[in-house]
């Protein structure tokens, strides 16, 4: 039989496995989306752009509609973006915590918790680097 801290212990090197796991998921996801978004920003612009203000033909309710469509399309696409920020702030105060933690125990490396612990600075310090 396993005793309280051995199994604390168990719980705590699965958690720090789901943190890297995650900061790395979160990493990709923003890396792909970061490359989309130049794309995604050009047909936004175009959609923006082809709203024919000028033709005297087409009555206004279409143009502000057609407006109102691409606007509505932006605001989509900032939420994602601030939400996607959110997850990334969340997960970053986690490993921080982690970090603080792990580092407040052993002041020096040496030990799997320690090189845990730079793994987990180290993707903290580059999802910081990609969320910018």
């Amino acid at each position: 039989m396993q005793s309280k801290e051995e199994i604390i212990w168990r719980i705590g090197i699965y958690f720090d496995v789901f943190q890297v796991l995650v900061a790395l998921g979160y990493m990709m996801i923003n890396f792909a989306v970061s490359r989309l978004s130049e794309k995604n920003a050009v047909e936004l612009a175009q959609q923006v752009a082809a709203v024919p203000w000028t033709d005297q033909q087409i009555e206004t309710t279409v143009k502000i509609g057609t407006f109102f469509e691409a606007m509505d399309l932006l605001d989509e696409t900032l939420r994602f973006w601030q939400t996607l920020n959110y997850l990334g702030f969340a997960m970053n105060a986690l490993l921080l915590r982690r970090i603080v933690y792990a580092t407040a125990i052993h002041p020096r490396l040496g030990s799997w918790n320690e090189c845990m612990c730079v793994c987990l600075c180290m993707c903290m310090c580059a999802s910081v680097y990609m969320s910018v």
